[in-house]
């Protein structure tokens, strides 16, 4: 077989993942396109993301609006990578779209790579047909079509830990240093926890086996190397009279958590039942954690400690310690966005496993029939979930878009026309903010500096929102009332003017406009009946008494 035969099929598993891929996340853009006229990311948090980025590009803030430095996102590298990017093309809203397509195709290229490294690779039929399947799930399984069309930094955080974990363990496994290896893993180190926060833990598992190794120098390097990113991001914002960590870590994970009076007893929950729960309810996530600890069962008992000299094996044990820390103290959130790094890394890791267990266990089938079974088993499973995993994923964010354009962009594009520049408070921020550029009061603290203090004190109430608003001149209040009585507690205090119903067969969505006084109410309920936002929006407008 001449070389370039040889690269050809080689290349095949690859292109059949990469197609799966790109004609799944074609389809998605043009439906959603073509169903609601433009294309429209299926969460608030992509347009917070490019406010922000364009407020840095364009003058220099870094906050959703360009009138205040706050720290509201919990990825600044992918704020200034949509910032360089917007200097570079101008504000063009599906510069995260296309990125996050990239970073999609760059997990395959990693992980196909990662696979074609595997002792037990050939070109033969099985093995171009298992790396093939390993592919394909870890596109499909890990949603990547999904997470391109939300446009946020999950694809690339999963890329790069991706990376990160190849050029670790090989650095662990191996005797003899490589430098350039060694400067490229503290490198991505330095840059993945400013990426996410959750890569710490990552970078933590790594560092712990390179001191296993005795490598006390890299080892050393990347955990200095993340948290040199950390800190200059939280003293910069400290600087700016901010918080240390961003406000969404702030007010949704450490607030609720501290705040609680039984604070002591979710703490011991977490550690205890709550990992074991959360990972139940990703069903694939769990089958790639069971299978995985089983076979590091296997391994342990077979090879004891020697067992971790193998790359595959480290790679397997990394996705499980990693698995069942973000089990313990980070979320699986809606879209799958949060765990498709795990999702990557676990099929990746359990793919090289798999490939490399079928060529050695292959002259003994006969007497691996059990092994042989649960394995098939697991596997079958496996397929089913990722598919289950993958058709959910897809069809979630296109009602999520119709739902964000309904209920997020008709807002946001009516006070961008209705109150230019004026000062308002809104519950969703990003497509307000991205729509328009106004004064924003935000009653969740991501847009808000001066809010999560008073979270944190104990002092955050309908009173102390209704003191910051009268000294804002906030002139209308855009409000869920259900969350506003999670968030703030009670109900609005300010006149109830209209109510903008984006409700649809899956749930209802229904939001608020208040004004000031009963003047501003008449102001709002005119504007409301003369201003007409571009799009194909279906939403029904009610005015409330006295304005109809």
């Amino acid at each position: 077989m001449t070389a370039e035969r040889r690269t050809f099929l080689g290349s095949l598993p690859l292109l059949a993942a990469l197609l799966t891929t790109l004609v799944i996340t074609a389809a998605g853009f043009a439906q959603t396109e073509q169903s609601l006229g433009e294309f429209i990311y299926p969460i608030d948090d992509a347009y917070i993301h490019m406010a922000m980025a364009r407020n840095l590009a364009q003058h220099g803030v870094y906050g959703v609006t360009p009138f205040e430095t706050v720290h509201a996102s919990s990825s600044p590298l992918w704020v200034l990578l949509l910032s360089v990017g917007f200097l570079l093309l101008g504000p063009w809203p599906l510069l995260p779209f296309v990125v996050a397509t990239l970073c999609g195709i760059a997990i395959l290229l990693i992980a196909h790579r990662y696979l074609r490294l595997q002792p037990s690779a050939d070109h033969g039929f099985a093995d171009l047909a298992g790396r093939g399947f390993v592919l394909c799930l870890i596109a499909i399984g890990g949603s990547l079509p999904a997470i391109a069309l939300q446009g946020m930094e999950h694809a690339l955080h999963a890329a790069l830990i991706l990376l990160a974990a190849v050029l670790g363990i090989d650095a662990i496994a191996r005797r003899d240093p490589d430098r350039r290896r060694d400067v490229a893993l503290v490198l991505l180190c330095c840059v993945l926890p400013v990426l996410r926060y959750e890569s710490i833990w990552v970078i933590g598992f790594l560092a712990m086996g390179l001191l296993w190794r005795r490598r006390f120098a890299l080892a050393a390097g990347i955990a200095l190397a993340a948290a040199l990113s950390v800190c200059a991001v939280g003293f910069w914002a400290m600087s700016h009279g901010l918080s240390f960590l961003p406000a969404p870590i702030l007010t949704k994970s450490v607030g609720p958590l501290l705040l609680t009076d039984n604070g002591i007893d979710r703490i011991a929950a977490k550690l205890i039942w709550h990992p074991l729960w959360r990972l139940g309810r990703v069903p694939m996530l769990a089958l790639l954690f069971l299978s995985g600890a089983g076979f590091l069962a296997v391994m342990l008992w077979r090879l004891r400690l020697a067992a971790f000299e193998q790359g595959r094996v480290l790679m397997v044990a990394l996705f499980v310690g990693c698995t069942w820390v973000h089990a313990t103290f980070a979320t699986f959130g809606w879209g799958g966005r949060y765990e498709a790094y795990l999702i990557v890394l676990g099929t990746a890791a359990m793919g090289g496993a798999a490939l490399d267990l079928r060529w050695r266990l292959q002259p003994a089938l006969t007497s691996h029939r059990v092994a042989g079974l649960a394995a098939g088993l697991a596997t079958a499973l496996i397929i089913y979930t990722a598919l289950g995993r993958g058709q959910t994923s897809y069809r979630n964010s296109l009602w999520a878009s119709e739902e964000v354009l309904n209920r997020d962009v008709y807002v946001g594009r009516f006070l961008a026309k209705a109150y230019p520049g004026a000062s308002v408070l809104a519950m969703n921020i990003g497509a307000v903010a991205w729509e328009g550029e106004p004064h924003l009061l935000d009653p969740v603290g991501l847009a808000t500096a001066e809010i999560p203090p008073l979270i944190f004190a104990r002092r955050y109430d309908t009173a102390a929102l209704e003191a910051i608003a009268r000294r804002r001149d906030v002139q209308v209040f855009a409000i869920f009332d259900e969350w506003f009585e999670i968030w703030v507690g009670g109900q609005p205090r300010w006149v109830r003017v209209a109510q903008i119903d984006a409700s649809n067969e899956r749930r209802s969505l229904v939001l608020t406009l208040y004004a000031r006084d009963g003047s501003e109410g008449r102001i709002l309920a005119d504007r409301l009946k003369t201003v007409r936002p571009e799009g194909h929006f279906s939403v029904k407008l009610k005015l409330m008494q006295p304005f109809e």
